[in-house]
């Protein structure tokens, strides 16, 4: 259920790129100083996803997805 709910969250968040949307996580600082093993994992997957789909992730959304690993 984990992995499906990771996978919809990435695909929401692409879609939002791709319309140059963003949104905010008022806690980012607070899952990178609380998670940072997850945030740094988050990144470089996300990372691998940005090349293939030639887009940005903000931190905002990293943090997100951090917390779907650090679960």
């Amino acid at each position: 259920k984990l992995e499906n709910n990771l996978t919809n969250h990435i695909i929401r968040a692409l879609n939002v790129l791709v319309i140059k949307g963003s949104q905010t996580n008022p806690i980012c600082q607070h899952i990178k100083n609380n998670f940072p093993y997850a945030f740094d994992l988050a990144a470089n997957e996300m990372s691998r996803i940005e090349s293939i789909f030639h887009l940005t992730f903000s931190e905002d959304e990293i943090a997100y997805i951090a917390l779907y690993l650090a679960n």
